[in-house]
């Protein structure tokens, strides 16, 4: 996650840097400032030569009425366009700026960069740990199943006696034949019983999930705008109209892959 963070520093002077020592290496920050506010306090100083962040100058060499606040908006939109930026923050208590944000996500232009104006850094930084928590699914704990540990039963061997001559023979014959019954059961028992064979399931045939734009009348109506369209941004202008901000982006991305057959396609009809 890449952010930059524009600091109006006619308005917020060094108080706006508050926070710069929680920045990482992955940011950046850009100071914009004039003849009018060009001072910073030795501790600020200080903790901008300590911060692991990019920090950039920037002096308004022409003056007048709102000279930074004009730059500071055509900068922006210069990085945004770049497409490195996941977060863009302008640092000011000039709600003007609020404009910025209204018009990035207005949907005009489609991005997914963050636009927001906050007027400390601290509170850039809290406002990304509030985005970033609300776009990390909350994992429900899994119960581990008891374990239940079976004992084996000790087996207790017999420990024969030592036949004397003076045992009857009978009696012999008689133990013989019980411990030859014991070791047929228990070779029958140590036999592996046979495996249960597996039923073949049968898969039920599952229907794809139908896309916005496969419906007949839907795709005529695409078409329609299509052709009424001199380009991508006035075709997706024109969904949106239609569709509605959620909708018409969605058609949108399905369309935009195949915009020049489809083009193509309108012209040959």
């Amino acid at each position: 996650m890449k952010r930059a963070f524009l600091i109006d520093f006619e308005n917020v002077k060094s108080a706006g840097l508050a926070g710069l020592e929680h920045l990482t290496t992955a940011d950046e920050v850009i100071i914009l400032y004039s003849a009018n506010s060009n001072t910073i306090s030795f501790e600020m100083h200080q903790k901008i030569m300590e911060s692991p962040a990019c920090v950039d100058y920037y002096q308004i060499r022409r003056g007048g009425k709102n000279s930074l606040d004009f730059q500071l908006s055509s900068l922006l939109g210069y990085l945004l366009g770049t497409g490195e930026y996941s977060h863009l923050y302008i640092v000011s208590n000039d709600g003007g700026f609020d404009v910025l944000r209204d018009f990035w996500t207005s949907g005009f232009v489609e991005t997914q960069c963050i636009v927001y104006r906050r007027g400390t850094l601290e509170n850039c930084l809290a406002h990304s740990r509030l985005l970033e928590s609300e776009q990390v699914p909350q994992l429900e704990p899994v119960s581990t199943p008891e374990i239940v540990v079976v004992h084996p039963t000790p087996v207790i061997e017999e420990v024969s006696q030592p036949v004397t001559l003076e045992q009857n023979e009978d009696e012999q014959q008689e133990k013989e034949a019980i411990v030859e019954k014991q070791g047929k059961t228990a070779k029958v028992e140590a036999q592996p019983k046979p495996k249960k064979q597996k039923q073949p399931q049968t898969k039920t045939s599952e229907q794809p999930p139908k896309k916005p734009a496969q419906d007949k009348q839907e795709r005529e109506d695409i078409l329609e705008i299509l052709a009424k369209s001199q380009g991508k941004q006035e075709f997706y202008r024109k969904l949106i109209a239609k569709y509605g901000q959620k909708k018409g982006l969605e058609l949108y991305r399905t369309v935009k892959s195949e915009y020049t057959n489809l083009k193509k396609e309108m012209e040959n009809r």
